[in-house]
């Protein structure tokens, strides 16, 4: 559904262009250019490819790179009203999520007995816990910084904040570390951003303390998410008589120092890259080589999207996403978008410990967030949208 929808986006700005309701544009912002630039590193990819099916697999995944930058050169605008429509779209349909990830767990728990199925991978399948979190954390942003403002009723804030709730309650059930810092920055950047226009700034520092208290509070009580973060302790090392064997890990936590082990490896190693799709093949060679029997199995991927992209395409890689990064959260900062501007830092700090951009969740996400900040228009009526 999601293809279909980006697809007749492109369609209907193609489709205004030529009623000449829209003129063709190269006003594309820098991010634009980084993106195109990106398709076209993976396309002239293919010719190393050692498998051009799975080549033109991953090539259909970063069409985002190239549809969208389409969509803005045919004259798209993302107006203020626009975007807060789109910001109150996303936030509801967050929330739907939730009954529906509880009702499937519920159900999973009914068939099974496993009380794991309210959290974790069980709990947010089909979707990574990780991606979902985050998702839900960007919505808890939305709702603080676009919704909770100072013209909307009593009743509407009550309902705001109890929908804050139940959202900040479902990521600690999703138990992903990442989430949980992504929880924690949208809280106080939410808190930030509508300080300045707030009239009772104490009942806004004791909204924000609330939010963080409600999160600090389900993380710890629910046993799950408890025990992911206490994981997080690291215990020295005990030197010992006996000789040292090699244990393959299998802690996500460990397995993800496993992954950037060995993508940094097959960067050093091919600082020109490696061709499109060749990076599964050439990391689980790496897993093997370590003795990390799990990881190869898995046949895991970077977790980490820069040293993706370096691993893939060398140093030219990481050099591109570092820039295409640096340019949406600059030319969001510029225009005065600064919710977009915590998503768009939000998301590239989530990139540290997943490889975002390599599934259509992530992709799409992060090309549909910089389609919204878009060029300046430098004739748009509406003043700049600050908060």
């Amino acid at each position: 559904m999601v293809a279909m929808g980006v697809a007749l986006m492109l369609i209907s700005a193609i489709a205004l262009a030529m009623k000449g309701s829209r003129k063709l544009s190269l006003r594309l912002n820098g991010s634009s250019w980084f993106m195109l630039v990106l398709f076209l590193v993976h396309f002239v990819g293919l010719n190393f490819a050692q498998n051009v099916d799975s080549g033109f697999k991953e090539l259909e995944i970063k069409l985002s790179y190239l549809v969208f930058p389409f969509i803005l050169f045919f004259g798209f605008e993302a107006r203020r009203r626009v975007r807060y429509m789109i910001g109150a779209f996303f936030v509801l349909g967050c929330l739907l999520r939730i009954p529906i990830s509880v009702w499937e767990a519920f159900m999973l728990y009914s068939n099974t007995g496993n009380v794991k199925a309210f959290s974790y991978e069980l709990l947010s399948d089909p979707y990574h816990p990780s991606y979902m979190a985050l998702y839900q954390s960007v919505a808890v942003l939305m709702l603080l910084g676009y919704l909770f403002n100072e013209r909307m009723s009593r009743a509407a804030q009550y309902i705001a904040v109890t929908t804050v709730v139940i959202m900040i309650v479902y990521i600690s059930m999703l138990a992903s570390r990442a989430g949980l810092v992504s929880a924690v920055i949208c809280i106080v950047m939410g808190g930030i951003l509508y300080w300045k226009e707030a009239t009772n700034r104490l009942e806004r520092i004791f909204l924000t303390a609330g939010c963080m208290v409600v999160l600090l509070a389900s993380s710890a009580l629910l046993p799950s998410t408890a025990q992911r973060i206490e994981a997080l302790q690291i215990t020295p090392d005990i030197p010992t008589i006996a000789p040292k064997t090699t244990v393959p890990s299998t802690s996500s936590l460990a397995l993800r120092k496993v992954t950037w082990t060995a993508a940094w490896n097959v960067l050093w190693e091919n600082p020109l890259g490696i061709g499109t799709s060749n990076t599964e093949r050439a990391l689980v060679n790496a897993y093997v080589a370590m003795g990390e029997t799990k990881a190869a199995e898995k046949k895991l991927n970077a977790h980490n999207q820069w040293l993706q992209l370096g691993a893939e395409f060398g140093w030219m890689g990481l050099a591109l996403i570092t820039a295409l990064f640096a340019s949406v959260i600059y030319s969001a900062y510029r225009q005065r978008m600064y919710i977009l501007m915590t998503i768009a830092t939000l998301f590239a700090l989530n990139c540290i410990v997943e490889s975002m951009l390599e599934v259509q969740a992530g992709i799409v996400f992060f090309c549909f967030l910089a389609l919204l900040i878009g060029p300046p228009v430098k004739h748009d009526a509406e003043p700049p949208l600050e908060q």
